[in-house]
């Protein structure tokens, strides 16, 4: 009787073994910069929202990748108490994300034509959510077009959803005016203003005041991109970032004219070079020079 039991148990057993070694593994989760390759593989999965950023409509008109939905940037941009060009409210994003079909367990993989601002804008609005699953494309429109992939003029069919609200926003992530002037006299947190050097000098720029915050360190955030507009080495990006003191062990604030490109350098310390505290402060010098009391530098450093 019981040489039976063992029998059938190991039948049973084999089985399992035969099953599991057979079974199709699930695609592992892309890091948060993805190939074409990749995107390519998966641009038709249920889980994935391709999101179309570039600066245009005309351009998705043209030729996008497919499954891929149109966002212009400038739609996550809307004033908040008088200041042009902030975040958009949580209320209203998570209204954008369900039209678009996007819930929170969405892969959600954003295109510009390169790696530049703005892909990464709206990952930080999604960690501002607390979305875990975003990613870059890397190399962008323009790397898939010179791979040989496929574009589309067809839309997508997509079914709205509910994108939960969360109950509060997720910290670490955004800077607020009270932060940032706390940062100016702290000396622990590195301010990092990622406009071109003649604005951070003070010798152009649209704003009521021109300088910088003070305390504040340059880095331009196109001088993260290398060769085709695609981010540089990773060794070579964390070397030119110590060289300023922006390093991981410290927090960092980074800003630029109106909050938008400073994603870039957000998306490239937080997620290329893995620095753990990294916000932005989207006010950035648009906020700061509208306060008088505030005080602004100018000139070499």
């Amino acid at each position: 009787m019981h040489s039976r039991f063992a029998v059938a148990a190991l039948v049973v057993l084999s089985f399992v073994v035969l099953s599991n070694a057979t079974a199709q593994p699930s695609p592992a989760e892309p890091g948060r910069l993805v190939s074409t390759e990749w995107l390519d593989q998966h641009k038709s999965d249920p889980d994935v929202r391709i999101v179309d950023m570039r600066y245009g409509v005309k351009f998705y008109w043209e030729g996008h990748i497919p499954n891929a939905v149109f966002l212009h940037p400038d739609a996550l941009r809307f004033p908040e108490h008088g200041a042009p060009e902030r975040m958009m409210p949580p209320e209203m994003l998570v209204k954008v994300l369900g039209r678009m079909g996007i819930n929170r367990n969405t892969m959600v993989v954003i295109y510009a034509e390169e790696v530049d601002s703005l892909a990464p804008y709206l990952v930080w609005q999604l960690d501002c959510l607390g979305h875990k699953r975003s990613a870059v494309l890397d190399g962008g429109y323009t790397k898939w077009l010179a791979d040989g992939r496929t574009k589309t003029q067809e839309y997508p069919v997509i079914e709205p959803c509910a994108y939960q609200l969360p109950a509060k926003p997720a910290s670490g992530v955004r800077a607020t005016l009270a932060e940032v002037k706390q940062a100016t006299t702290s000396g622990g947190t590195v301010l990092l203003d990622v406009r071109p050097a003649a604005q951070f000098t003070g010798d152009g720029g649209p704003w009521i005041r021109k300088g910088r915050i003070p305390g504040a360190v340059n880095r331009d955030w196109v001088l993260d991109l290398g060769i085709g507009g695609r981010l540089k080495e990773a060794d070579s990006l964390r070397l030119a970032y110590a060289a300023l003191g922006v390093k991981p062990d410290r927090p960092v604030i980074v800003y630029c004219g109106k909050g938008l490109r400073s994603t870039n350098t957000y998306f490239v310390l937080k997620y290329v070079l893995g620095f753990p505290n990294v916000k932005v402060y989207d006010g950035s010098f648009s906020e700061w020079a509208s306060h008088p009391e505030l005080p602004v530098e100018s000139g070499p450093k």
